[in-house]
């Protein structure tokens, strides 16, 4: 049983273009019902047999981005991008590794806002050190 925070936030989280994310959806044992609300949703108005016929082209940019994020992780985990997803960035057409580098970067810079502002709202709620 999935819950349908599951399937947008987890299960379909990582496929990076609707296609893939059709295909992955597919691929779930889910009620048909289900299967055709999610796969509206998916979709956001487009025709499927349209979004399926584009498979190649988003295929790119699911790519492009899928090693953009693992840069983003890594740069935020060990402060540098680790040598085997450097090799599947430099692995991409010139284009294509600039635009990783992009993704990887502003993924990078918005997960470290996100978490700076966590930390600062956790220090509201905690006792000053000068009252200790």
């Amino acid at each position: 049983m999935y819950t349908k925070y599951q399937i947008f936030n987890v299960v379909l989280a990582n496929e990076y273009s609707k296609a893939r994310k059709l295909t992955k959806l597919n691929s779930l044992e889910l009620a048909d019902e289900d299967l055709k609300l999610y796969e509206t949703e998916v979709l956001d108005g487009e025709e499927k047999s349209a979004v399926m016929a584009r498979a190649e082209a988003d295929d790119r940019l699911h790519w492009i981005t899928a090693i953009g994020k693992k840069a983003a992780v890594d740069l935020l985990t060990l402060g540098k991008v680790q040598p085997e997803h450097m090799l599947e960035m430099s692995a991409l057409p010139i284009d294509d590794f600039r635009e990783a580098v992009k993704i990887a970067t502003g993924t990078a810079r918005k997960l470290n806002d996100v978490t700076a502002e966590a930390e600062r709202e956790l220090n509201l709620d905690m006792v000053a050190n000068e009252l200790i």
